[in-house]
C-alpha cells in the first residue's frame, strides 16, 4: 500500500511553491510512495505550476490533489457563493486530472449557521453530486474527507454519511482523517461502518481537543485502530502532520511493518 506525505506542512511554514519543488528534488522521492499537493493557499496551483508537476511526474512521481478550502463552502445557502465555491474545486479537480493524481480529496460544506443544518445539507448533497459528476468526466476519484465536529459540520461521523449515501442514491470514497475521527470519538465507528467505502486516511495527532496536526505519537490518537486498514492495499496512508513531517512518516512505516509483521 502506498504512503505519502502531504504539503500541508509547507502552508503551515508559509513556504512556497518553490519549497515544493525542493521537496520533489530531494532524497525524499526514493522514500514516498507519492506526495499530497494541497491546492491551497501558499501552494494554490496554476497552470505553471501545474506544468511543473507534470515534470516531476513524468519521471514516475505520484501524486493525490487536496482540493482547494479557504473560503470555500459547497454547502452554502447562497447560491452566488455555492457556484463559485464548486467552480474553485472543480479547478482543483481539473489540475488533477492534468496530473493523473491517485485521489482528490474534497471537504464536506458546512452549514451557514447552526439553526441552518438541514437546509445546508440539502445544498451539500447537490453540490457533492455534480462534483462527482465534474471528477467522473475528467476521469480522476472524487473522495470526501470527515469533518472536525462542530455545531456546523454536515458530514462528521459514519450517521452523516450513511445519510448522505441513502439521499444521494449511492456512496461515495471517504478519506478518513483519523484526527478528525479521534476528536469526533467516531473512529471505530468510521472503521466498522465505513470500511468498505475508505480509500485514503490523512494521519496526523493531536491531544483530543482540537485539530492540531501533531506529529504522530505527540497526542493522543490509537494509531494501532488502523491495522486492519494496514491490510487493505488499495487504501492510501498520508502522513498530514505539520510538526516533524519526515519523522511521522517514518513512525507510519513502523506502524505499517507491525501491522503487516514485517
Amino acid at each position: 500500500m502506498p504512503l505519502g506525505l502531504s504539503s500541508l506542512f509547507l502552508i503551515q511554514q508559509h513556504r512556497g511553491f518553490p519549497a515544493l519543488e525542493e521537496l520533489l528534488s530531494s532524497s525524499f522521492t526514493d522514500v514516498a510512495g507519492f506526495f499530497e499537493v494541497v491546492d491551497n493557499d501558499v501552494l494554490e496551483l496554476d497552470v505553471a505550476r501545474c506544468g511543473r508537476l507534470k515534470e516531476f511526474s513524468e519521471v514516475g512521481l505520484r501524486f493525490t490533489i487536496h482540493s482547494t478550502y479557504d473560503g470555500v463552502n459547497i454547502a452554502c445557502a447562497d447560491e452566488g457563493r455555492r457556484r463559485a465555491s464548486l467552480a474553485a474545486v472543480k479547478e482543483s479537480m481539473d489540475w488533477a486530472a492534468e496530473l493523473e493524481a491517485l485521489n482528490v480529496v474534497v471537504h464536506p460544506g458546512v452549514a451557514d449557521e447552526p439553526g441552518m443544518v438541514e437546509e445546508c445539507f440539502e445544498r451539500n448533497l447537490e453540490s457533492l453530486l455534480e462534483l462527482k459528476d465534474h471528477s467522473s468526466s475528467r476521469g480522476v476519484r472524487m473522495s470526501i474527507e470527515n469533518d472536525i465536529p462542530h455545531r456546523r459540520g454536515l458530514l462528521v461521523g459514519p450517521k452523516d454519511f450513511e445519510r448522505l449515501y441513502k439521499l444521494a442514491g449511492g456512496r461515495f470514497p471517504l478519506v478518513l482523517d483519523v484526527g478528525h475521527a479521534h476528536l469526533s470519538g467516531q473512529t471505530d465507528g468510521f472503521l466498522q461502518a465505513m470500511k468498505d467505502e475508505i480509500v485514503e486516511v490523512h494521519v496526523h495527532d493531536n491531544e483530543g481537543e482540537r485539530d492540531q496536526h501533531l506529529a504522530l505519537g505527540e497526542g493522543r490518537v490509537d494509531f494501532s485502530k488502523l491495522k486492519p486498514l494496514f491490510l487493505k492495499p488499495s487504501i492510501l496512508f498520508t502522513v498530514e502532520s505539520v510538526y516533524d513531517p519526515f519523522g511521522s512518516y517514518s513512525r507510519l512505516e513502523a506502524l505499517r511493518r507491525e501491522a503487516l509483521a514485517l
